[in-house]
């Protein structure tokens, strides 16, 4: 019978142990790395779903939307833009020409846990009869956000600018009548269309008035001069608003 030195027994021991070992590490870092991707995949799953979560919540927030503010161009007391300020302006949306509002949706509506904002715009100079409804749904504890927007079409016969007028004729640039024209503008709580000089309201309206000086600000002078229509003409008188200088408008837009 052939036996092994002692040694050499203790080495094979070893490498033995030592294979048992690498096989055990290998096997854990196999088992780490399937765990990894699977929590990985489960974590991208959860983030499909909070996004989709949130972009629900935007488009049902602007389809309110949407149903309030029909609700409110067809009430006759008409206050949509009594009241805007450029706080309440969505990013991208800024400057002097844009009027900004939040709108209040009703709470009773279930949102997910997301904070909900809806922002109503318009550019007074470049489009004043479309508003930009832009609805945005964001939840604190996933961190997902969704934005959503659609134009909407809307009369241009309500109050307008800081005047808060409400005039028959609404109009971006000057008016001027031809030599020896018999044209009437009547404000609309006119008792008639005859006579001259009857202060009765607001018969034309412009939000648009070259400023001619370039010192940035429209004065009267400025705005008689765009709206040249004599008293026989104008029943109620006219207004250009605001009184800080506005872009160009641009035709292309």
């Amino acid at each position: 019978m052939i036996t092994q030195p002692p040694g050499l027994q203790r080495h094979q021991g070893a490498i033995t142990l030592l294979m048992v070992i690498l096989l055990v590490l290998l096997a854990s870092m196999v088992g780490l790395f399937t765990a990894r991707a699977v929590w990985t995949e489960r974590l991208a799953s959860n983030h499909s779903v909070w996004n989709a979560q949130a972009q629900y919540t935007a488009e049902a927030a602007l389809e309110t939307a949407l149903a309030v503010l029909e609700t409110t161009l067809s009430d006759p007391a008409n206050s949509l833009w009594t009241s805007h300020e450029s706080a309440q302006c969505a990013a991208g949306f800024t400057g002097i020409e844009w009027q900004c509002r939040g709108l209040s949706l009703d709470s009773g509506w279930d949102t997910q846990g997301h904070t909900v904002q809806v922002h109503v715009m318009r550019d007074v100079v470049r489009a004043p009869h479309v508003a930009v409804v832009l609805a945005e749904a964001r939840h604190a504890a996933n961190h997902a956000a969704a934005q959503v927007q659609q134009s909407l079409y809307m009369p241009t016969i309500a109050p307008i600018g800081v005047a808060n007028k409400a005039a028959p004729l609404l109009t971006q640039g000057c008016v001027s009548e031809a030599v020896a024209g018999s044209t009437r503008f009547c404000a609309p709580n006119a008792s008639s269309c005859g006579g001259s000089g009857q202060n009765v309201g607001t018969a034309i309206h412009s939000l648009f008035a070259p400023d001619t000086d370039g010192n940035g600000l429209i004065s009267l002078a400025e705005q008689q001069a765009c709206l040249n229509v004599s008293a026989a003409s104008l029943q109620g008188g006219g207004w250009v608003t605001p009184s800080t200088a506005l872009p160009t408008p641009n035709p292309a837009n």
